[in-house]
């Protein structure tokens, strides 16, 4: 766990500096900024808190008891939340100019435009992290630990990556230092969105013992109300609103396990 989390946090720093070199701190970082602050609240909100305090403990006690029972109850789970982070992802990308003025109040007009911009695109990364805190939660139940923690690292890379090629493509273009750093912001957000994607990508695979799950999620997003009438189900859901509370509720004690950009 510790190897996994020191490997992405050193390309979290990696990432930083290159962020700083690119952008600076001038416009284009203020609304990638500001654009990245509700996917990681919403993350933090229903993603590892959430899912450590609810579903995990009830999933690891009916792993014991019965195996076919708790991966029934993993694909619900991840059902219930893909139909939630679906939700709040269509909502956010339809009702991106208000959450703009919500986070970012002080812009001017051209900074707002990209920053809404930058929320449509990387809203929907919401429902990616969600997909991997629950990857983390299996994997750790069954006793894999470096993987998922590790596994950020390529978030990183990913983001690292896209900024180093655009700006090496842009930069031959003779276009103006604002519409470098434009184009810029996109590249890196759509690399931010491609780096979620493989973030969960390489968890999937070792998460085999789940796969049951899987088929049962599709049932659920279909029949969601129907499956959460089982007991585990309700007992998972009957501790959502107080984890919730709880990963809403800044600590100084809580050792963040994921490199990530929050402001």
């Amino acid at each position: 766990m510790a190897a996994g989390i020191l490997v992405t946090r050193v390309l979290g720093y990696v990432r930083e500096r290159v962020f700083a070199h690119y952008f600076g701190n001038g416009a284009a970082a203020d609304a990638f900024r500001a654009a990245l602050r509700i996917p990681n609240a919403l993350r933090n909100l229903l993603g590892e808190g959430t899912l450590s305090a609810s579903f995990i403990p009830v999933y690891a006690a009916l792993e014991e008891k019965d195996t076919r029972a708790a991966r029934a109850l993993a694909g619900t789970i991840l059902g219930l939340l893909l139909v939630a982070t679906a939700v709040l992802a269509l909502i956010g990308i339809a009702f991106a100019p208000t959450v703009t003025a919500l986070i970012a109040q002080g812009f001017d007009p051209s900074r707002r435009e990209l920053t809404t911009i930058l929320v449509r695109i990387l809203f929907p990364m919401t429902g990616l992290m969600v997909v991997s805190a629950w990857c983390l939660g299996i994997l750790n139940t069954h006793r894999r630990f470096f993987l998922p923690y590790a596994a950020p690292a390529l978030w990183n890379i990913a983001g690292i990556a896209a900024m180093v090629v655009a700006a090496q493509w842009l930069k031959g273009r003779g276009l103006p230092p604002d519409q470098q750093l434009y184009r810029l912001s996109l590249a890196l957000a759509w690399g931010t969105v491609l780096g979620s994607v493989l973030q969960i990508a390489i968890q999937l695979p070792s998460s085999g013992r789940s796969w049951v799950g899987f088929r049962c999620a599709s049932v659920s997003c279909r029949r969601a109300s129907a499956m959460s009438s089982s007991h585990g189900c309700r007992s998972s859901l009957a501790r959502v609103s107080p984890s919730c509370r709880v990963s809403s509720t800044p600590s100084s004690g809580r050792i963040p396990v994921k490199a990530d950009w929050q402001v």
